[in-house]
Order: structure tokens, then C-alpha cells, then sequence
């Protein structure tokens, strides 16, 4: 059985490509960017003229840092928040792109099985509300609707998961699990 995809499901899914190459790109450069050069110490004259001549003086040209000098991190932790393995959050990271070609491949049981390994992982888990979010989408697809439904208003109260609540309610009326809101 093939299933096409309408136009939504196209971009959802690759706003969660997107996103997940983002998460992976921050964790690896920090919260606050790449790490900065230190400035250059200011550069000296020549030693004061003798009485002989001599060639006018020379000003060296500042010292460089090199990227070895450059004072970095673990490259293998983030250290902002919770400590997250970068092996790990790639590999989650990796589960949850699985799961969504699985879905947008048809094979909604493959995808409820790449979540439930993506559910395996330790807290704390990268993504997380994206994570929630493709789940809502994959069970009602292997018969759980209630579930799906009983998720995704589980979601209403959590802060973490205000941005996507339009998106989450989108969802649930494109599926049939709720009525469309009042105009």
C-alpha cells in the first residue's frame, strides 16, 4: 500500500531535517557561536634611534592565533544546560529522520518502532518535542488514534511545547481526532 503525501506533510517533514541538522550544527559550535579569537597585542616600535643611520624601522605584523591556540571545549560534551553526548544526539538525532521517511514512506509501523527506540534513549533526549510531535502523527496511523489524540492534548499545558501547538492542532483536524475550531 503506497501513500502520497499532501503538501503539509512535505514540509513538515523537511522542517524537521532542518531542524534536526540545526540542533546537531549548535550542539557542535555552543550556545554562543564559534569560539572567538583573542585580540592581537598591540604592536611595538623599533628601539629608539642611535646616532648611526640605519634603515627606517620595522613594525612586525601582529602574532595570529592558530585554531590549536584558540581555547575550546569538549568537543564530545555541551556544556550549556544538561551535559548531552554528541555520539548520543546524533544518534537520536538519526532515529527520529529514520522514523520520518519511514512515515513519509508509508510504513507507519517502522516509524512507531524508530520512536520507541528513540524512546529508549537517556534523558535527555535531543529534540524532544519534535520527537513528540512525530509521534502524534504516527499513531493514529497504526490504529491509536485515541492515543494520538490523548498526546497531543497532553502537550497543551507544556511550555516546551507552545511553539508547536498550531501545528500540533493542525494536525489533529487534518486526521479527523478534532473538530476544526470555531471561526
Amino acid at each position: 500500500m503506497s501513500l502520497s503525501m499532501n503538501s503539509t506533510q512535505k514540509m513538515l517533514l523537511g522542517a524537521g531535517s532542518v531542524v534536526a541538522l540545526g540542533v546537531v550544527v549548535y550542539m557542535a559550535r555552543g550556545p554562543d557561536g564559534p569560539p572567538t579569537v583573542p585580540p592581537a597585542p598591540s604592536a611595538t616600535t623599533a628601539p629608539p634611534a642611535t646616532a648611526t643611520p640605519t634603515a627606517a624601522p620595522t613594525v612586525a605584523p601582529p602574532p595570529t592565533a592558530k585554531a590549536a591556540e584558540v581555547p575550546r571545549g569538549d568537543a564530545a560534551v555541551v556544556t550549556t544546560g544538561e551535559p548531552v553526548d554528541l555520539a548520543t544526539a546524533l544518534a537520536q538525532t538519526k532515529t527520529l529522520v529514520a522514523a520520518q521517511e519511514a512515515l513519509a514512506a508509508g510504513d507507519a509501523r517502522r516509524a512507531l518502532k524508530e520512536m520507541e527506540a528513540y524512546e529508549k534513549f537517556p534523558s535527555p533526549r535531543v529534540q524532544q518535542e519534535e520527537a513528540t510531535f512525530l509521534k502524534i502523527q504516527i499513531l493514529p496511523r497504526v490504529g491509536r488514534r485515541t492515543d494520538s489524540l490523548a498526546l497531543a492534548l497532553s502537550t497543551r499545558d507544556d511550555p516546551a511545547m507552545a511553539p508547536y501547538q498550531s501545528r500540533i492542532l493542525a494536525y489533529t483536524v487534518d486526521a479527523g481526532l478534532t473538530p476544526p475550531p470555531p471561526p
